[in-house]
């Protein structure tokens, strides 16, 4: 599968939808509980985690915190990029 490239704010649309139909599967509970920030931090650290679980799980080798290091290098780009661009 080819990186996919996406403007952040519809990447962040993207991540929500994901990170909704995740809790719904995961741990369920109330919407409104993703008001909070800090129960919307845990929700998303814990996608993080089993993300990791699915790295293993499919084979990918290496460091999962170099996977992570590199996805967050990749989230910094973008947004420096988008910073740059006064189209983005």
């Amino acid at each position: 599968m080819a990186d996919v490239y996406a403007p952040n704010a519809e990447s962040a649309e993207f991540a929500r939808a994901a990170a909704e139909t995740y809790v719904q599967l995961a741990d369920p509970m109330d919407p409104e509980e993703l008001t909070d920030e800090s129960v919307y931090a845990g929700v998303l650290r814990s996608l993080i985690a089993d993300l990791c679980h699915l790295a293993d799980s499919v084979g990918i080798v290496g460091d999962r915190e170099e996977l992570v290091l590199k996805g967050y290098g990749d989230y910094r780009t973008e947004v420096a990029y988008e910073a740059y661009d006064p189209a983005a």
